[in-house]
This record gives structure tokens, C-alpha cells and sequence, in this order.
């Protein structure tokens, strides 16, 4: 399992368990969280080929741009988020055990 990762040379926890999509700056090691769509799922980054798999998948490349690159702005992040997930869906990339 990936417990953390780095991102223009700064080390970042990954919890794709986490309560909410956010990547933080916080003291100690920052933190890339990824949400949980819905109360009744058990994981917050699915498996397979659900549509929240596919949401999920945008939301991880949307927080991991954000750790890249603080400074772009939220429209920009979403739109390249949105861009790089479709692709890699097309693509076939999924998570999987």
C-alpha cells in the first residue's frame, strides 16, 4: 500500500481512505486525503470500474496536481484533473487488489 509520495521534492502522505479530498500544508508531513462520495462505500479510492471509481480516480490527480503545483489556480487544476482521468480511464487504468 502507498503511504506516501513525493511531489516536486516534497515528501506527502497519501490516505486514500481519508474523510475528504484536500491536500494540506500542515507542520510535519503534508497530507493528500481522498474522499469518500458516498457514506455507504467501504473504501474512499474503489476498485474496478464503478463511475465512483472513475470520480475518485479525477479527485486523487486533482489533489496530486495541487501538491505539484500550489500556485495554479482551482480552474486549472480541475480542468488538467479532468483531462489526464479521462484519458487514463479511456486507457484502462484502474485501481485494483
Amino acid at each position: 500500500m502507498v503511504r506516501t509520495h513525493r511531489f516536486n521534492g516534497v515528501q506527502y502522505a497519501v490516505d486514500v481512505e481519508g474523510f475528504k479530498g484536500e491536500t494540506t500544508k500542515v507542520l510535519g508531513l503534508p497530507r493528500i486525503a481522498i474522499a469518500r462520495p458516498e457514506v455507504t462505500m467501504t473504501e474512499s479510492l474503489p476498485y474496478g470500474d464503478g463511475k465512483h471509481a472513475r470520480l475518485m480516480l479525477i479527485t486523487l490527480l486533482h489533489e496530486c496536481l495541487h501538491a505539484s503545483n500550489w500556485s495554479a489556480s482551482e480552474k486549472r487544476v480541475d480542468r488538467t484533473a479532468v483531462d489526464i482521468g479521462k484519458l487514463l480511464w479511456r486507457l484502462g487504468y484502474r485501481r485494483v487488489k
